[in-house]
């Protein structure tokens, strides 16, 4: 019996593809049979039916490629899946080895305190007694990181550790765990197209002021504040001023988060600045027109 990897034969299939030859040689190049090692749930005839390749039949690196990727694509195989020719005699057997993905059995979440800890585990899209997909851990995990930001905590952060449920068992445990951290500091604020008001003046009319502005505060961010400032404080402010047609027409939060510091950078359009040009008053009896407008 004699067992050769295909990159023997002209073909480069261990975990990528990219470097295959476009065409196979030797006994693999027609099998006599398709078999698979290291798959403990399902069976050989399933994985065949998936893959796209019959015994006795020519394939070609495409066909291998393409094989692969299917494999990878049910989401139930680690990504180092490889195929090795094996020869006994005159006859050769395609050989796909693979390594199953572990079965979630469990999902737990620690360290949440400032945001409820059912908000975090919605943002967990895992399904219990499914195979683990690493790509849908990194969604989940960015989906509370988004969680935390949208409550102005930047600067929280998630890991996730895996643990074996019984030893022999291919079924695992994930615990998130979250690091909160601190709300950011506001570091400054900046203000570009404003023209008729200073920055000083805006800084002064928001809620979101940078640290030490006041000495008593801390410059934390708050989002719910940093919302009323855009939507209700600035605009209320030009308003006082004569721009009733101001707009924000751009609000950026620069993070750094080595620092636990933000920089607020909002862009204005003012507008024009209204005056009133008369004064008249309609369906007065009572009182004179003169008498109304003094007030």
């Amino acid at each position: 019996m004699m067992h050769l990897s295909l990159p023997l034969l002209g073909v480069l299939l261990a975990g990528s593809a990219a470097q295959a030859q476009d065409a196979i040689t030797g006994q693999c190049a027609t099998p006599d049979s398709i078999a698979f090692r290291g798959q403990k749930e399902m069976t050989d005839g399933d994985l065949r039916s998936g893959v796209g390749i019959v015994a006795k039949t020519a394939i070609s690196s495409r066909a291998l490629r393409r094989a692969l990727s299917d494999l990878y694509a049910t989401n139930k195989f680690e990504s180092d899946i490889s195929t090795t020719c094996e020869i006994t005699g005159d006859k050769s057997v395609l050989i796909f080895h693979v390594r199953e993905r572990p079965v979630l059995s469990e999902i737990k979440v620690e360290g949440p305190d400032r945001v409820s800890l059912s908000s975090v585990r919605d943002r967990v899209d895992l399904q219990i007694g499914k195979p683990i997909d690493p790509a849908q851990i990194a969604k989940d995990i960015a989906r509370i990181d988004s969680l935390y930001q949208s409550e102005g905590y930047y600067l929280a952060r998630v890991t996730v550790d895996s643990g074996v449920v019984q030893q022999g068992q291919n079924a695992r445990v994930l615990t998130f765990r979250v690091t909160e951290g601190r709300r950011l500091a506001i570091a400054g604020v900046e203000v570009e197209g404003n023209k008729a008001l200073s920055d000083a003046d805006i800084v002064g009319a928001i809620s979101t002021k940078p640290e030490g502005f006041f000495w008593w505060r801390n410059g934390e961010f708050d989002s719910d504040k940093y919302a009323e400032d855009l939507a209700k404080n600035i605009p209320a402010l030009y308003a006082a001023h004569g721009f009733i047609d101001m707009q924000i027409v751009k609000d950026t939060l620069i993070v750094d988060r080595n620092n636990g510091k933000a920089m607020v950078r909002l862009t204005v359009n003012e507008g024009p600045r209204y005056r009133i040009g008369g004064f008249e008053v309609n369906g007065a009896k009572r009182f004179s027109n003169e008498d109304i407008a003094r007030y």
